[in-house]
């Protein structure tokens, strides 16, 4: 299902009124009518997996999200004062799009250490 997910194309995730159409069509025959075309998550229920995501990476978690971790990674490719500045915003305020960002930040940081193994 994931597989299918991530392969159909952006009209038929996104085709409006119902978000992933595609995928509610597809599960009608296997899932209850109820689950199928349920609308009472509001916006894209990912998001707020996502923003638990970035919160609870934050809160002080040593490893991945560790401010001098992916600041000596990413030294020479990033603005260092702009981070540090984004890091405290968030922690201030939990801003979603910040702290977003931050973690794309920290992804890239990730990614640039297991991929120069």
């Amino acid at each position: 299902m994931v597989e299918f997910a991530i392969q159909a194309p952006t009209w038929a995730k996104l085709s409006a009124p119902w978000y992933k159409h595609l995928l509610r069509l597809a599960s009608a025959d296997f899932l209850p009518r109820a689950v199928t075309w349920r609308s009472d998550l509001g916006s894209h229920p990912g998001w707020k997996a996502y923003q638990c995501l970035i919160a609870a990476k934050m809160g002080g978690e040593a490893g991945l999200m560790e401010k001098k971790r992916v600041t000596e990674r990413l030294a020479g490719w990033i603005n260092i004062g702009k981070f540090y500045s984004d890091w405290e915003t968030y922690r201030q305020t939990m801003d979603y799009d910040v702290g977003r960002r931050l973690f794309t930040v920290v992804a890239l940081a990730e990614w640039i250490e297991t991929s120069s193994v």
